[in-house]
């Protein structure tokens, strides 16, 4: 068990913004030995999930990650199912259009439609994002019971990215009680200055969120009045993703 857990803290260390990784800078990220980190990365090289570069020598994910990522969205009907129903949606909204899942304090993105707006609000297929300032994020949040979600943040902290960012648990305690009345979640310039969003629950055939639908504009390009025509959007699409996995519609309340 140790094992696998090394090896997957090696893997998990390795992000989109650079190419490389030597032993040194995954040791010191894993809190692992060199000697140690060494030897999984050959193992793991052997295995075809790193590769390394002949001439500096780093390490990065090999093509054997990609065949197992490439699997999981093969055989994951939600990401078809977001993906046909988005681009339904987007003759209707010309910004953003995400689908995510909550992996402990983060949303890991598993479909994007970016929209056709020419300012667009990037992002990654795969990449993270904290939970707690996205709209995506307080649905998913919202949907976790009280003591689970109070676990969730007992190591970790609740990062400031704007002036407008919950960085208390009691006020995000607050903010998702209001989600789970109205049944929606908002972020107001949270995540990313100068950017909305509006995000909705997908469920399973027991009714439990496993996901959520969410859009996110710049806030100077939608008028305020279409935000609650918006809202009704977000909250269809997330029943009809629901509905398409064979989930049945669940309505957040405050419990």
């Amino acid at each position: 068990m140790q094992a696998i857990q090394r090896a997957m803290a090696v893997l998990s260390v390795f992000t989109a913004d650079e190419a490389g990784l030597g032993v040194s800078q995954i040791a010191r990220r894993t809190e692992l030995s060199k000697a140690t980190v060494s030897r999984i990365a050959a193992e793991l090289e052997r295995l075809g999930l790193l590769s390394r570069e002949p001439d500096t020598k780093k390490y990065r994910l090999g093509v054997a990650t990609l065949e197992l990522g490439s699997l999981y969205l093969h055989h994951n009907p939600l990401e078809h199912v977001a993906s046909s129903r988005f681009e339904a949606y987007s003759s209707q909204f010309e910004h953003n259009f995400y689908l995510g899942m909550l992996d402990g304090a983060s949303v890991v993105y598993l479909t994007v439609l970016h929209g056709q707006n020419p300012i667009a609000v990037r992002a990654r297929v795969g990449s993270r994002v904290d939970a707690h300032s996205t709209a995506l994020g307080k649905v998913l949040l919202a949907g976790l019971n009280l003591s689970v979600l109070r676990q969730t943040y007992t190591n970790v902290s609740l990062s400031p990215h704007t002036p407008r960012t919950i960085t208390d648990l009691p006020s995000l305690e607050a903010e998702l009680a209001e989600v789970k009345s109205q049944g929606y979640a908002l972020s107001r310039s949270e995540n990313l200055p100068g950017v909305d969003g509006i995000g909705a629950p997908v469920t399973n055939d027991k009714g439990t969120i496993v996901a959520s639908v969410s859009v996110a504009y710049p806030e100077a390009l939608v008028e305020r009045d279409r935000v609650p025509a918006i809202t009704e959007m977000v909250i269809a699409l997330g029943r009809e993703v629901s509905s398409g996995i064979g989930g049945r519609e669940y309505r957040l309340s405050a419990s």
